[in-house]
């Protein structure tokens, strides 16, 4: 295994970054974020070592280091050579069951937990406007304001991480925004990583705004 999953980035981080970073701990191939067709970061990478001694020295001594004002988190890149994409928000993370999720930023730290995550899928009838969006999959750490800040850029109104009676998360929030225009525009970050999950984002139909 030569290959690592860097997730948590911070949006500014970019290859080189990467690459300089984790060079100290053995001979960096490459390094790879990944991005959206727009350019935009989605907050994880691929590191490849010359030598799986790189990688092994990676996961155990880079994992919760600091890069550019965030702790990322190292651990084995497990779809080296898969080609494209990630599966649809709510697919096979949602649950984080599969094997404590697959390398590229869809299991990350799920086995953190042992609750259940409410069911994402959305019903047969789905909203198609509003100015309000669920946001499902979520770590189970994430706060209403980071789930605020990583929508900041289309107007939020205000972001909430339901908890349920105990106090814990429920795995999901609902963020309101000032306009319906916002609201699409946030569609954007359907598959964005949060945390190393992949978050589900959809019109929310429960909204009466």
């Amino acid at each position: 295994m030569t290959n690592v999953y860097a997730g948590n980035l911070s949006w500014s981080v970019t290859d080189r970054d990467l690459h300089d970073f984790m060079q100290a701990a053995g001979d960096v191939k490459s390094a790879t974020v990944i991005r959206y067709p727009d350019g935009r970061s989605k907050g994880w990478g691929l590191v490849e070592f010359e030598s799986s001694t790189g990688s092994q020295e990676a996961i155990a001594s880079y994992n919760d280091r600091e890069l550019m004002g965030r702790k990322i988190f190292i651990r084995e890149d497990r779809e080296t050579g898969e080609a494209g994409g990630l599966p649809p928000p709510g697919g096979a993370a949602a649950d984080g069951s599969k094997g404590g999720g697959k390398g590229r930023g869809r299991g990350g730290r799920a086995s953190r937990g042992s609750r259940a995550r409410p069911p994402l899928e959305a019903p047969a009838e789905e909203a198609t406007s509003g100015t309000a969006l669920f946001v499902g999959n979520l770590p189970w750490s994430t706060t209403s304001q980071q789930l605020k800040e990583v929508f900041s850029e289309y107007n939020v109104k205000t972001a909430e991480v339901k908890a349920g009676y105990d106090g814990r998360s429920r795995g999901y929030g609902i963020v309101s925004f000032e306009s319906e225009e916002d609201a699409a525009s946030g569609l954007q970050l359907g598959g964005y990583n949060l945390d190393g999950r992949e978050m589900l984002v959809r019109f929310d139909r429960s909204s009466d705004e």
